[in-house]
């Protein structure tokens, strides 16, 4: 919360405003760190906690061997997966995975003469191995997805279509889409497209296995790696073929409308693909219409039984939470969305 009064401009590391939460803002150093401080007029039980300080460390590996020397007491996600059985076996941490909602995607630009295809989108959807991708690249820290919203979420449909790995349909379909392979099982590809992600390391290696998997039904892809700001302002742009993000702790269906709504194109929304299908528009505000909870759970169940068909998306996997923690630190209850709401439960012995 800002009073009434305060300028537009106002620093709030300088300022910390008020707020009604169980922590309060007590101070940030910019790219160091965030403290929170135990909020005395909170209307509920007072947190065991007297605060709560935020470490920001980039680099995976720095905090891990932070964590191991006793300087934090608690992680959770963004930990490249091959560090988790280290973490198990080297450190004094409980370490646990929880089924969580957020999802992995390859984002498909529809604006592409190849890619525009909906027999294309089947055939890349039905080339990626993921079940392989979440057993060797992400060591079990991820759920193969079958659709967009994760079975954790109150609007998940179970009936939508789901896409198996199974590279002979996808060459059939291929086929059918008019890109035959040239030479068979030779070298020539049917096409070229390229696949755009950040430059760290495990987004990398996802895309390499990706390229392999697609490369065995004849498509080739040129992987290109770029730091956060110049990958995110491309994607933005629609200076893509295909990319990979994820959607982070998504819980609302409404999502949807930012993300696949045709008036939710850049720079009014998310919808970066270009994806455009009436029926969806008319759904997508239907849904934002009612509060009736069974009723938005059926429009919702239609939409992604729509996308589930024209695979504006490739759905890769809902990512779980890995929750690190000191065997002293108490009470924390994991949500799938990610959130630490029940930060305000903590008791460190």
């Amino acid at each position: 919360m800002v009073p009434v009064g305060s300028p537009s401009d106002a620093d709030i590391s300088q300022q910390p405003p008020p707020g009604s939460g169980p922590f309060m803002l007590e101070a940030m150093d910019s790219g160091e760190k965030v403290t929170l401080r135990r909020n005395p007029n909170y209307w509920e039980e007072k947190p065991p906690l007297p605060g709560v300080i935020f470490k920001i460390v980039p680099d995976a590996l720095v905090r891990v061997l932070e964590f191991k020397k006793g300087n934090i007491d608690f992680m959770q996600n963004d930990l490249e997966p091959d560090m988790i059985p280290w973490l198990r076996s080297n450190s004094n941490a409980t370490v646990d995975a929880y089924p969580g909602t957020t999802f992995q995607y390859i984002g498909i630009n529809l604006r592409h003469p190849i890619l525009r295809n909906v027999k294309v989108r089947q055939a890349l959807a039905y080339a990626i191995d993921r079940d392989n991708l979440v057993r060797h690249l992400l060591k079990g820290t991820g759920t193969v997805a079958g659709g967009l919203l994760s079975p954790l979420n109150w609007a998940y449909d179970a009936n939508g279509r789901r896409w198996p790995y199974d590279p002979k349909r996808a060459k059939r379909l291929l086929d059918e889409a008019g890109y035959p392979d040239p030479d068979g099982d030779g070298p020539l590809p049917r096409f070229h497209l390229s696949f755009k992600t950040t430059n760290i390391d495990l987004r990398r290696r996802i895309a390499e296995a990706i390229k392999e998997q697609l490369q065995q039904v004849g498509i080739e892809i040129d992987v290109r790696s770029y730091e956060w700001a110049t990958f995110y302002s491309d994607i933005k742009k629609g200076n893509f073929h295909l990319y990979s993000l994820a959607w982070v702790g998504i819980m609302d269906p409404d999502i949807l409308y930012q993300i696949f709504h045709s008036s939710s194109f850049p720079p009014n929304g998310d919808n970066r693909g270009r994806y455009s299908n009436p029926a969806v528009d008319r759904l997508l505000e239907q849904g934002r219409s009612t509060n009736e909870l069974a009723e938005r759970k059926r429009i919702y169940g239609q939409v992604q039984r729509i996308l589930a068909e024209d695979l504006p998306y490739v759905p890769l996997w809902w990512w779980n939470n890995v929750v690190v923690k000191k065997p002293a630190l108490e009470n924390f209850t994991p949500y799938p969305d990610g959130d630490l709401i029940s930060l305000k439960h903590v008791a460190l012995h």
